[in-house]
């Protein structure tokens, strides 16, 4: 059995940074993350073992340096926050920064914006704050009103599908007399799905690996299973089944940005011995 990885796969830049920035600060003090640090429960595991230590509750918070996680928070939990720790240390991706910049700055300039994205994810919470009441958040083009806008602006969450956005800002042309689009998914999002395509070509299985709380490894997912190829998400190697790989010539690996090398390795050693 031929087993393949996807040319882009695993950690992204700014899931390492963050995972550099925790660890670091880790060497020499009691150190908190607000929530999981990134959305890969093995890896943040192994954070914990090192000294960074997941919060699910603010309550909890006792003093030290508290990481602010690479998704970012609001306003409302750094104000928080700020009065009980010590020290605040920001590992918020640059590119989630980037896209709450150009969130506010077309929500300012046109009638409407609207972002590409999931409501619920931690991303999107973070930026909603910073902008108006009348914000729209789709997670596909038919959640979008039937209605014409004068002026609209688009922008996605970072780990958003391209074929998704592409369908709303598509959809949006058509009923608005000017729109504003700033693609704003990040650049290893679109080489993560990009590659898993040109794999997906030569395979006759596909192994996606990564948190089930991450939404660009579910994006990753998505893209398989919309071309009928048979395809499973995995969190670590304990998922894996002999069944899947019967009768199978060829095997693709995937991974999405949050998932660490070492687990990628451990997928692929437990795939070769079935």
């Amino acid at each position: 059995m031929e087993v393949t990885v996807a040319k882009h796969a695993g950690f992204c830049f700014g899931v390492k940074r963050a995972v550099r920035i925790a660890l670091d600060a880790a060497k020499s003090k009691r150190v908190y993350t607000l929530g999981p640090l990134i959305h890969n429960p093995p890896m943040v595991e192994e954070m914990r073992k090192k000294g960074a230590i997941p919060l699910s509750n603010l309550k909890d918070l006792d003093k030290g340096s508290v990481i602010i996680p690479s998704h970012g928070i609001s306003p409302q939990v750094l104000k928080r926050i700020e009065s009980r720790v010590e020290e605040i240390i920001d590992a918020t991706c640059p590119f989630v920064k980037s896209a709450r910049e150009e969130a506010i700055k077309l929500d300012r300039e046109c009638e409407q914006l609207i972002i590409v994205g999931d409501r619920e994810h931690p991303e999107i919470k973070g930026i909603l704050p910073f902008l108006r009441d009348t914000v729209l958040v789709v997670r596909k083009a038919s959640e979008i009103p039937d209605k014409s806008f004068s002026s609209c602006g688009i922008i996605a969450q970072t780990t958003m599908s391209e074929s998704i956005f592409k369908h709303v800002v598509s959809r949006i042309l058509s009923c608005s007399r000017e729109v504003k689009i700033i693609n704003t998914i990040c650049d290893a999002t679109r080489k993560r799905q990009s590659s898993t395509l040109e794999l997906l070509r030569n395979v006759e299985v596909m192994i996606v690996v990564g948190g089930h709380n991450s939404a660009n490894t579910r994006r990753l997912l998505e893209v398989c299973r919309r071309r009928k190829k048979p395809a499973y998400q995995v969190e670590d190697d304990t998922e894996l089944r002999d069944e899947w790989f019967r009768n199978c010539q060829k095997v693709g690996v995937t991974a999405g940005a949050s998932t660490p090398s070492w687990m990628i390795e451990r997928i692929l050693q437990k795939i070769s011995s079935f």
